[in-house]
């Protein structure tokens, strides 16, 4: 089964672009240009990535990990880091798991030296693939220990005006909210701007880097990621950008029926309320 060491993931070789092959594709975290983002500015230096296949004509699957050598030995992670939301075994329409998981884990196994460990984190236990690739790595010999990771909490806001979400809030917070939005208004201290184009995108990455600079918070352990995923999502106009200029720096992201916030800085998400409202009511 052919091993790509390094993969341009922006230049995928025929094999192993034919495991990002769905349509419609499940996830922005499944595209080729997310694992490019990845290999450039997401894992440490020197860090090897590495690409396991299972190609046939009618099939293709993929696992992508990253190489961590340390003192607990040689081991082997996915290609993933904090900013991954999403990840899993990549693989063509109809593609047999079964077989090609068994194909992928045996190349695995045969390498010398040894892997000391196998990592996979990031995965959906209601995917079909997690339970494929748990009873493949039992069939190998191998112990499986299940554990949490992380999770993503969001709203469904399919169906649902702004002012009925609010209405559903508990009254202590929407309080919270009208009293803090009042003071905010009399102070004229908040401006909002829509970002539908590079000039405007590459002057809120720079806001974004302003502020998170002041702000409380520790450097990123990649710095570079998070810059680069808003020029790649604003490349793929994957989001709509509202900055909030207060002492924060707010971006918010609509796709499909569902609304996320995240914000670099202090505060609240008290001075998003209407910005949130704006893109809730688009259509």
């Amino acid at each position: 089964m052919p091993l790509y060491r390094n993969p341009d993931f922006r230049r995928l070789p025929s094999g192993l672009a034919c495991a990002f092959d769905k349509s419609p594709p499940d996830s922005f975290f499944a595209l080729p240009a997310w694992y490019d983002l990845m290999a450039r500015y997401g894992v440490p230096r020197a860090t090897e990535i590495r690409a396991y296949t299972a190609e046939r004509p009618d099939s293709a699957a993929a696992l992508l990990a990253q190489t961590m050598m340390g003192d607990d030995g040689r081991n082997l992670a996915s290609l993933t880091n904090a900013h991954s939301l999403e990840h899993g075994i990549l693989h063509s329409l109809g593609a047999d798991l079964e077989t090609s998981l068994a194909a992928i884990l045996s190349e695995m196994l045969a390498e010398r030296p040894h892997w000391d460990c196998l990592s996979l984190s990031e995965l959906d236990p209601r995917e079909p693939s997690y339970a494929a690739l748990v009873d493949a790595l039992r069939h190998a010999g191998l112990l499986v220990e299940h554990c949490f990771s992380s999770g993503t909490w969001y709203e469904d806001t399919a169906g649902l005006s702004f002012p009925d979400y609010v209405s559903a809030r508990p009254s202590e917070l929407r309080n919270t909210w009208h009293r803090k939005r009042r003071k905010l208004e009399r102070g004229n201290r908040l401006t909002t701007s829509f970002v539908d184009d590079d000039k405007g995108l590459d002057q809120a990455v720079a806001d974004y880097e302003t502020v998170y600079a002041a702000s409380w918070k520790p450097p990123e352990f990649f710095p570079d990621f998070v810059p680069a995923l808003i020029r790649l999502a604003g490349k793929l106009r994957d989001i709509d950008l509202l900055p909030i200029k207060l002492a924060e720096l707010r971006l918010l992201r609509r796709r499909g029926g569902r609304v996320d916030a995240a914000a670099a800085g202090h505060g609240g998400f008290i001075d998003a309320g209407k910005t949130v409202a704006d893109i809730a009511e688009q259509p």
